[in-house]
């Protein structure tokens, strides 16, 4: 499909800048997708948002999990879930005894935070050749891998601390490769089913004039 390419070097940018967007402004979550231009409705508790990407909105921690329903044209309808996380020190307060804190931390919601920075990518309707189809797929493959080893570098960041509980850290580095081969199964299926969009015969167009016989 026409825009198919310039998704292929968004994706590839993307992996090569290791999925460059530092940290975002405090409370607000920056929605980028591929394509760049994508209708999303963010619904949650007590929260309903239609938005046009790329964006900066603040998602209320009250309302989690929000879901996403992005479209655009040319490309399959994509839903998921953004979702707030426990930091890791929740966890060491908790160990340690301090149950207090833990309660505190929660009830406010200072303990939970959504991801400052998310890519949506949405997936081609049809590809015109199998290379094509198949180098999207690769491209997506390499952003998937990358993305949950950024996570495991921050998960291994928080638990630098030596007073850290390393049974708990190691336990979510387990479930970061569990979800990430879960993906890549999910993204391989997505794959084979994909859409070659058919050749069609060239037939040349008649002269506009019968060739003269001498």
């Amino acid at each position: 499909m026409r825009s198919c390419r310039y998704v292929l070097v968004a994706i590839a940018t993307m992996v090569m800048a290791g999925c460059a967007g530092g940290p975002g402004e405090s409370g607000l979550t920056r929605i980028t997708t591929l394509p760049r231009v994508t209708s999303c409705e963010l619904r949650g508790n007590g929260f309903d948002r239609v938005v046009e990407t790329p964006t900066k909105i603040r998602l209320p921690k009250k309302s989690a999990p929000v879901t996403f329903t992005c479209r655009a044209q040319g490309f399959r309808t994509t839903r998921g879930t953004l979702d707030t996380r426990l930091k890791t020190s929740v966890y060491t307060n908790l160990l340690m005894g301090s149950m207090l804190g833990f309660v505190v931390d929660v009830g406010t919601g200072a303990a939970r935070k959504y991801p400052s920075n998310v890519t949506i990518i949405l997936e081609p309707v049809s590809f015109r050749t199998v290379a094509a189809r198949d180098g999207w797929y690769n491209l997506y493959r390499m952003y998937i891998v990358h993305k949950w080893e950024e996570k495991v570098m921050f998960i291994e960041a928080d638990c630098s601390d030596p007073d850290d509980n390393d049974f708990a850290c190691s336990d979510e580095i387990v479930d970061v490769h569990t979800r990430m081969l879960a993906e890549l199964e999910k993204l391989e299926s997505l794959r084979k089913r994909a859409s070659i969009l058919p050749r069609i015969a060239f037939t040349p167009r008649p002269a506009p004039f019968p060739a003269l016989i001498q």
